[in-house]
Order: structure tokens, then C-alpha cells, then sequence
């Protein structure tokens, strides 16, 4: 197949005639003077791409995600906390979108990213980070195989159902400061890393559900 990229209005990238297992890499910024303002950029062959890497520097607002059924990789975070991107308010990942390989989601200091993200079709996910966005709920597939969830504490409902293999769980504000203040709704059925997954039946559970069940609770007290 071939790979086709239009960076803006301007001269096309030349196009890349891509081979099986093999890897291929697009500089954007070679094309587009470092200069991302009001740029669009148009992927054709999206469907086999795997990684979208490193979207924060272009400060996205708007996606068109058609066809992602290859996508194992979408990092359009970043680790600055002071990182400021107003106008990227919505990302159009729904319940509906097929994202079968998806193993990673990177939203992390997305600020004024607010709406619910739809991941019960990746069955093949294993990290989120969305600590720093404004994200208000997260929805993800039944017996998930995620290992790593970081939340921000602007979400007021958590549904895992079967969740075992969670090891890193976290509902912390744009500090890194854990704050389950917020949420009305902790479902974690059939969650528990249970002894049977432990070599030392004696060891701590990786998830302290109790203490954090106990912090959703505490709201409610007079």
C-alpha cells in the first residue's frame, strides 16, 4: 500500500509505498516549518497506521478518527502540568469506535478535554493516562485487561467490571494529589486481584480498594 500525507494546503509529502512489517516514520514539522497553527493534516492509508505519537506540541483541537482498527498507540498528552490547550475539547473516541489493538490512550494534562471517552471495544488496553484532563467518565470493556489507570478527579462515575489484572490505579488532581471527592458511582464487581494471583498470598493487594472506597464514602458523612 501506499502511504499519503498532506500537511495544510501545501505540497503533498511524497507518497511512501509501505511494506509489510516494517516501520515508517513522518516528521510533520519538516513540512510544516514548526508552524502548526490552523494546519490540517490529511492521512490517507490511516486504517494500517498502528502509533500517533507526540500530538501535543501541534496543540490538536479537532480529530476525524475513521478506520483505527490497526491504532495500538494514540499519546496526545504530556507531562507538563502547565500545558494549555483550549480549544481541544472533545476527542471522538465512542463506544462504537472498533479499537481492538488500542494498548495505550495518553491524554494526561488535556485540560479542557471534558467529555466521556467510549473504550469498550479495546479489549487490548493496558495503559490510560488522563490524570491533568477534565475528562468526566471513562468506559471500558468488560474483564478489561488494563494494567495501568490514572484518572483525574473531575470523573464522577467508575465502572470496572472484572478488572484483575489493574495494578496501578489512581484518581489524583493536576498535582499528582490523590482526590476521589468527586465520584458517585464506584463499581469495581469481580475486580479484586484476588490471592489466587499472588505468589505470597500474604503480600498487599496491588489496588487498595478498601482505602479508596473508604475516601468515596467519606463525602457523605455529615
Amino acid at each position: 500500500m501506499y502511504l499519503n500525507v498532506v500537511v495544510g494546503n501545501g505540497t503533498p509529502i511524497p507518497p511512501i509505498r509501505a511494506k509489510a512489517n516494517q516501520e515508517y516514520t513522518i516528521k510533520l514539522d519538516d513540512y510544516a516549518a514548526g508552524n502548526f497553527a490552523e494546519t490540517r493534516v490529511y492521512i490517507g492509508g490511516f486504517k494500517m497506521i498502528s502509533k500517533l505519537g507526540g500530538l501535543a506540541p501541534m496543540y490538536p483541537y479537532s480529530f476525524t478518527l475513521n478506520g483505527l482498527d490497526h491504532l495500538k498507540e494514540l499519546d496526545i498528552g504530556t507531562n507538563n502540568s502547565g500545558y494549555r490547550n483550549g480549544n481541544f475539547t472533545e476527542l471522538p473516541l465512542t463506544n462504537e469506535v472498533n479499537l481492538p489493538l488500542l494498548e495505550t490512550l495518553n491524554i494526561k494534562n488535556c485540560n479542557a478535554l471534558a467529555t466521556s471517552i467510549g473504550l469498550r471495544t479495546a479489549n487490548n488496553l493496558r495503559t490510560v493516562e488522563a490524570i491533568g484532563s477534565s475528562i468526566g467518565g471513562i468506559t471500558l470493556p468488560e474483564y478489561t485487561q488494563v494494567e495501568t489507570l490514572h484518572l483525574p478527579s473531575t470523573v464522577t462515575d467508575i465502572v470496572l467490571h472484572g478488572a484483575r489484572f489493574l495494578k496501578d490505579f489512581i484518581v489524583a488532581d493536576r498535582n499528582g494529589v490523590e482526590n476521589y471527592s468527586n465520584i458517585y458511582t464506584l463499581d469495581i464487581d469481580d475486580s479484586d486481584y484476588s490471592v489466587n494471583f499472588k505468589e505470597d498470598p500474604s503480600d498487599p493487594l496491588p489496588v487498595d480498594w478498601l482505602a479508596i472506597t473508604a475516601d468515596v464514602l467519606e463525602k457523605e458523612s455529615p
